[in-house]
């Protein structure tokens, strides 16, 4: 009886031992316990990457390259716009060379070389016009004064071609022909009139402005071929005649065109003229020598024209 109850006592007193020695006794291997470091904390995880949200996607349209004599694709108008057939002469050229700019029409280059041709109407003015007193230092005889013949029609042509330079100038040269009557007076009338067809050979430089102005200035020369008309009293049946030279000239002028439509220009023109013509008085059937004289012709002209560039 004795040891029955000492083995009922023994049980629970071994089952409490081992439960203090396993919950009260310090692990081996803690270091706060037995004095050592303790393990720095874990890092925190890295969030997961988030991906960028997909690129919208763009259709590329590849280049193709038009066959060898096909004709390169024409950009769309803008909504609006005139076509070419459309578009008036003035929109269409551009003296400086561009015409058109008009939105999504492509401008025409500029022509490396430009024919003109034209017809002014032109009034002229004699810049020295009297001379002394009727046979008293005149210019011969009795004829003292002189006074230009002013015609308005348009019988002064010319043609010019010019060529594209650098700075926006066109370098050019030119012909052109000129008429020119002029009435010998006196204190009673007139003896006659001179009659001088000019032939001009010049160089031109034009400098485009935008869309249809177009100044120029020119500068040359070339001959004056003279010829007198007598009043019949005067000749006295062929017995009295001047006879006159052919004159060299020289000129200056300037001015500017302005296009209507096309390749059509309205031309505003001042030239100046340096001329002197030389002659004799001849006496036909009479003792008397021939008289050598001088009419001072230098002039000033101004007037409009048309003129038309290829």
């Amino acid at each position: 009886m004795k040891k029955l109850l000492l083995l009922f006592l023994a049980v629970p007193l071994s089952g409490a031992m081992a439960f203090a020695d396993g919950h009260s006794r310090p692990a081996a291997d803690d270091p706060v316990i037995w004095g050592e470091e303790a393990p720095a904390p874990a890092p925190a995880p890295r969030p997961a990457p988030v991906a960028p949200p997909p690129a919208r996607f763009v259709p590329v349209v590849p280049y193709s390259r038009p066959a060898p004599g096909a004709a390169a694709p024409v950009p769309a108008a803008a909504p609006g716009a005139r076509t070419s057939a459309e578009r008036t002469g003035a929109d269409r050229y551009r003296p400086d060379g561009s015409a058109g700019g008009l939105p999504g029409e492509e401008e025409e280059a500029a022509p490396a070389v430009r024919v003109e041709l034209g017809l002014r109407a032109l009034g002229t003015w004699l810049t020295e016009d009297r001379k002394g007193k009727p046979f008293d230092g005149s210019y011969i005889g009795s004829i003292n004064r002189l006074k230009a013949k002013r015609n308005w029609a348009p019988v002064h042509p010319y043609a010019q071609i010019t060529f594209a330079i650098p700075g926006g100038f066109r370098l050019g040269a030119g012909v052109s022909y000129s008429h020119l009557g002029i009435e010998t007076l006196d204190g009673g009338g007139g003896d006659g009139d001179i009659d001088s067809d000019i032939l001009l050979g010049y160089l031109l430089l034009q400098r485009p402005v935008g869309r249809r102005f177009v100044p120029y200035a020119e500068v040359g020369g070339g001959m004056a071929f003279n010829s007198f008309d007598p009043v019949d009293s005067w000749a006295a049946g062929g017995k009295r005649e001047f006879v006159l030279d052919d004159s060299p000239v020289f000129h200056a002028a300037g001015g500017f065109a302005v296009f209507l439509a096309g390749h059509l220009a309205l031309d505003a023109y001042v030239r100046y003229l340096h001329c002197d013509i030389d002659g004799d008085y001849v006496f036909r059937g009479d003792p008397r020598p021939v008289t050598p004289f001088t009419f001072t012709a230098s002039n000033v002209s101004a007037g409009l024209g048309l003129r038309y560039s290829f």
